[in-house]
């Protein structure tokens, strides 16, 4: 039988979960902070967005592909793709009972979608 780790995260801070073995309640594990994602989109690049310095006295604007600010959220494919179950609300700041109970509901909900 495989391990099922609950990360409860947004952009800056993400919060590991195991279930106790005696007793099914979450159990946690670590707190891991990724402080760049809250610095302003400045902070992250050399340049200012959207422009490209030239050899010359000027520099030219270019329209960016990305917000680097996204680019930094968006790092880490390969965990996604381990990824069973999502819900795009910020329980980060919410304590082990609160969490719990978010939990089932959306297990809950997502085993009756399977019906």
């Amino acid at each position: 039988m495989h391990r099922t780790l609950i990360v409860i995260a947004n952009a800056s801070l993400a919060r590991l979960f195991d279930r106790d073995p005696d007793n099914g309640g979450l159990l946690p594990l670590a707190t891991l902070q990724h402080a760049e994602s809250r610095f302003p989109g400045r902070e992250l690049a050399d340049d200012r967005p959207g422009h490209e310095a030239t050899d010359r006295a000027g520099s030219r604007v270019l329209q960016p592909r990305h917000d680097v600010r996204r680019q930094e959220h968006e790092k880490d494919p390969p965990v996604l793709a381990t990824v069973r179950v999502t819900q795009a609300s910020d329980l980060t700041s919410f304590g082990l009972l609160e969490i719990e109970n978010r939990l089932r509901a959306l297990l809950d909900a997502q085993h009756s979608a399977r019906r």
